[in-house]
């Protein structure tokens, strides 16, 4: 139910030594739990059975289950649950709840009571506004609990009173402030594309479509060359690019550790390469400069300014940027 922090991640950042930040919260308002009570009350108040509003119930229940308990390593096997991080399941819950509320409310005309409608009110969003207080603390004082509070209970009385235009409009109105004043929609990109390592990233890709790594222990750099065009190994990996770690591992022997939806972190090493697996969806690779051939990598991205100390007879690691701590190296292969 933390959905209703939504109303204020746009304009406040959570900062939570937890490393939870305003990506990590922001989710779909569903209205939770308002979405399986009209599945319960139309189900068996109204003798409504509905197939695809049950089996989101159920798809909704497995997730919550795998959120708050967990599953042991063989049912979350059989499942396909046993590479989901907790946190992610949360946001996929949230939809489906949306579904539900959406479905139920195709189906039946819920004819509440003002009394109803009222308790519902007070119940889903002091619950929901509570749920976010406990997890985040201190971060919430009392205006911005009331803000979320108010702003949840508005929405939740305008869903369950009869859907006439001015309620709908209201409730495009409030879902669109919540939507249109996130910061890329309100203020635009120039913040990022104006940054003068940004462009220079650009500047090089457009001339030369080689391939650039990342040397970091901040992953949430792995993602910035891409933006400008530069093809990144270690930006976000939605499938595993498993023909190139299998170069650094012919064996097979850490396929487990790179075969996932994973951030990537590649730290440059005197050792020899390994990978080490962090999280569930996080994992190192610990590379010795002489592998750097059989990533055929020509450029590095750090905010590490000693990495031309790694070259070697064979490998030539050579700053060719360095502003405000941000540096770009080219990489040559002697033949």
């Amino acid at each position: 139910m933390f959905y209703v922090s939504n109303a204020l991640l746009p304009f406040c950042d959570v900062s939570q030594p937890n490393g939870v930040n305003n990506s990590e919260m922001a989710t779909f308002f569903s209205m939770a739990p308002l979405g399986l009570l009209i599945f319960f009350y139309a189900t068996f108040k109204r003798n409504r059975f509905d197939l695809l509003m049950t089996l989101l119930v159920v798809l909704s229940g497995l997730f919550m289950l795998w959120e708050t308990f967990g599953f042991p390593a063989w049912l979350a096997k059989i499942t396909l649950m046993s590479n989901v991080t907790f946190n992610r399941a949360r946001t996929v819950t949230d939809f489906l709840q949306m579904l539900i509320l959406f479905r139920g409310l195709s189906l039946i005309d819920l004819n509440l009571s003002r009394g109803t409608k009222i308790f519902l009110t007070v119940a889903i969003s002091i619950g929901g506004t509570l749920a976010t207080c406990d997890f985040l603390g201190d971060w919430i004082g009392i205006k911005k609990f009331l803000v979320m509070l108010g702003f949840a209970g508005v929405a939740i009385y305008l869903i369950t009173s009869r859907l006439t235009n001015l309620r709908i409009g209201l409730l495009i109105v409030m879902m669109l402030l919540i939507g249109g004043t996130v910061n890329p929609v309100a203020r635009g990109v120039e913040c990022v594309y104006k940054v003068p390592v940004g462009e220079k990233i650009a500047e090089i890709a457009r001339a030369d479509k080689s391939l650039w790594l990342v040397e970091s222990e901040d992953i949430a750099l792995n993602d910035f060359p891409i933006m400008f065009g530069a093809p990144t190994i270690n930006s976000v990996n939605i499938y595993p690019a498993l023909d190139r770690w299998q170069k650094l591992d012919p064996t097979g022997a850490n396929r487990s550790v790179y075969n996932r939806y994973a951030h990537i972190q590649i730290t440059l090493t005197d050792d020899a390469t390994n990978f080490h697996l962090n999280q569930v969806d996080y994992f190192t690779l610990y590379l010795n400069p002489a592998d750097l051939p059989k990533l055929d990598v020509r450029y590095i991205f750090s905010r590490n300014g000693t990495l031309e100390r790694f070259s070697t007879r064979h490998v030539k690691i050579k700053m060719i940027y360095g502003e405000a701590g941000s540096y770009i190296y080219s990489v040559a292969y002697a033949t």
